[in-house]
């Protein structure tokens, strides 16, 4: 290893891998009581999330009466 990688602390991260040799290689826990989560329900965890869904929209139509109104003055 060369004193870049030392810098960049990637000898840091090798060293720590031994805190977890014990489990590496461990089979993946399976729930005997719940099925698994099928796969696009799992994606739409990590979709984009949008606190107000609609918001846009009702503000454009909101600018629009607004101005329709101002027109008709």
């Amino acid at each position: 290893m060369n004193k870049r990688d030392m810098d960049c602390g990637i000898e840091k991260y090798e060293s720590g891998i031994e805190k977890y040799e014990s489990i590496i290689e461990r089979p993946h826990h399976r729930s005997l009581t719940r099925a698994p989560m099928p796969a696009q329900a799992r994606a739409a965890q990590f979709a984009p999330f949008a606190a107000l869904s609609g918001y846009e929209e009702e503000i454009r139509k909101a600018a629009e009466e607004h101005m329709r109104k101002a027109e008709g003055k």
